[in-house]
């Protein structure tokens, strides 16, 4: 079940590749292709990491300090928010791993598209 998952994001983000380099560059060649899967493994990855920071509990700190002045702000007009003792890394369930997983293979599949360009 999973590797059908991961063909089937494969897939779709190759076709989604496709597209934005038609899109982009009007034409499809290998060097449009290596720029659109660089953009699109560079993006998923960062969302990816900033995610799993997030989940790990980073922020936590911070989130609580902001919800603590701006509750203090909402006492003062008269709304009050429940959720003063609720962390930020528990709002993250998943461990993300399918993002991480079509991240690392189009880095892999630019990777090869930009060695079979230089040969």
């Amino acid at each position: 079940m999973i590797v059908i998952k991961f063909f089937i994001l494969l897939i779709s983000s190759n076709c989604l590749v496709f597209i934005l380099s038609f899109i982009f560059y009007g034409h499809i060649s290998l060097l449009s292709m290596i720029n659109i899967t660089f953009y699109l493994a560079s993006g998923t990855l960062l969302v990816w990491l900033s995610l799993i920071t997030l989940k790990s509990g980073f922020f936590d700190q911070t989130a609580y300090s902001f919800r603590k002045v701006f509750d203090s702000i909402n006492k003062q007009k008269g709304t009050i928010d429940d959720d003063l003792n609720k962390h930020l890394s528990s709002s993250f369930q998943s461990n993300f791993s399918s993002m991480k997983i079509i991240g690392f293979s189009l880095l892999i599949e630019m990777f090869i598209l930009l060695f079979i360009y230089y040969i």
